[in-house]
């Protein structure tokens, strides 16, 4: 069976992930969703999941998301936006039944991976800066990534 992505060391988690589990990068949000959620509550949250997709968007969201991150720190920014997040749209089978993804599940699951990822942060994205800072990195007075 031939390897879907590549050969380590990869550029991003949703590669490493792939690597590791032989997914398709389409399947990626699925696959990870499901390996994000605690071994023991699987049984009951999988078929709701094919069940009711929409609870699961902001998971899947965050899935995408997470598999574009190149480093632990910028992982871990991520995953507290979500939970924090989280905090405050919780629906009642996530809340009542707890049927959602675990961020400890999640941490393991990118440390296990982190020997196939090459280190390295994403350079800024510029339309994030403040203008000033925009227009000295644009004048040549400053580079982006300091």
């Amino acid at each position: 069976m031939s390897d879907p992505v590549g050969t380590p060391p990869f550029g991003t988690f949703r590669e490493a992930f792939c690597h590791a589990y032989r997914c398709s990068p389409l399947a990626f949000p699925r696959r990870a969703l499901v390996r994000a959620i605690p071994w023991w509550r699987r049984p009951f949250v999988v078929p709701f999941i094919w069940l009711f997709p929409a609870t699961f968007g902001m998971d899947v969201h965050i899935l995408e998301l997470l598999g574009k991150t190149r480093s632990k720190n910028e992982f871990s920014q991520l995953l507290d936006e979500f939970h924090n997040a989280m905090r405050v749209t919780r629906s009642w089978s996530k809340r009542w039944l707890g049927f959602r993804m675990s961020g400890h599940t999640l941490i393991e699951l990118r440390d296990e991976l982190d020997e196939l990822i090459l280190p390295g942060e994403r350079p800024p994205d510029p339309r994030r800066m403040p203008q000033a800072y925009r227009q000295e990195v644009a004048e040549g007075k400053l580079s982006a990534e300091s």
